[in-house]
């Protein structure tokens, strides 16, 4: 007799058979909920700066709940860097695996709370920018609370690559309005700036949508663009997404 359910075996089967990233919505910023059940979700993605565009196409995952209140996910995909001087180069991304704990419910005293590390693996075209060559670990924790029509989640992380000086702590704050049960927009502000000098950081800031079709379906978007960046040049982000739920 087997160990895990049917339903525990079907998923270990679909995470070991595809690579995926299962981040909450189009945002930087991710949620404090957990599946409920598998889903499989897509983006494409460029980011544009003054001497090159960088895009994702695509990025594909799938994620689904360990228990009720843990989370699996897994994520990769195909970058292509293109510079201003017509030099164009595409490979893998990293492949990513992380976890997300839901840690608490939110109640009338309480906001929610989660934790959701995951483990960069360096199997993307470092030479190309794409992938960093490097293990990289993140780990960001999250807080939100729900009035009404309105939800607000915020998040602090910390990043750290493995034999680089290329640690890093991020900050972020969405705020979502529901106007409906199939649709939601928000808007984010997220920063972040390398360890050991934290006066160079990039703050920038973010508009999204997700639309649902039917129980199944959901189409999200996001634009974004550099406020102030001490450290690069100004960043421009246009992402599409798809996420189907099982």
């Amino acid at each position: 007799m087997s160990l895990l359910p049917p339903c525990r075996l079907s998923l270990l089967a679909v995470l070991l058979a595809g690579a995926g990233a299962a981040s909450a919505g189009p945002y930087e910023v991710g949620s404090t909920s957990t599946a409920q059940g598998v889903k499989f979700k897509s983006n494409v993605q460029r980011k544009h700066t003054a001497s090159k565009d960088t895009w994702v196409l695509p990025k594909v995952g799938v994620g689904g709940p360990l228990s009720e209140r843990l989370e699996l996910t897994m994520g990769g995909g195909y970058g292509v860097v293109s510079r201003a001087d017509g030099w164009t180069r595409g490979g893998l991304r990293d492949l990513s695996v992380g976890m997300k704990w839901r840690m608490r419910d939110e109640d009338d005293a309480h906001a929610a709370l989660a934790i959701e590390p995951s483990l960069g693996l360096p199997i993307g075209d470092e030479a190309a920018g794409i992938g960093k060559g490097a293990y990289a670990l993140e780990l960001p924790l999250r807080a939100s609370r729900r009035r009404g029509a309105l939800r607000l989640t915020g998040e602090v992380s910390a990043s750290r690559t493995f034999g680089r000086d290329e640690d890093q702590l991020g900050a972020g704050v969405l705020l979502e309005y529901f106007g409906g049960p199939a649709w939601s927009c928000g808007m984010e502000l997220v920063a972040d700036a390398p360890r050991t000098e934290p006066e160079a950081w990039h703050l920038r800031a973010n508009v999204g949508a997700k639309r649902k079709f039917g129980p199944h379906v959901e189409w999200q978007a996001l634009a974004g663009r550099t406020v102030e960046n001490r450290r690069g040049q100004a960043t421009t982000t246009f992402k599409l997404a798809y996420e189907y739920r099982f």
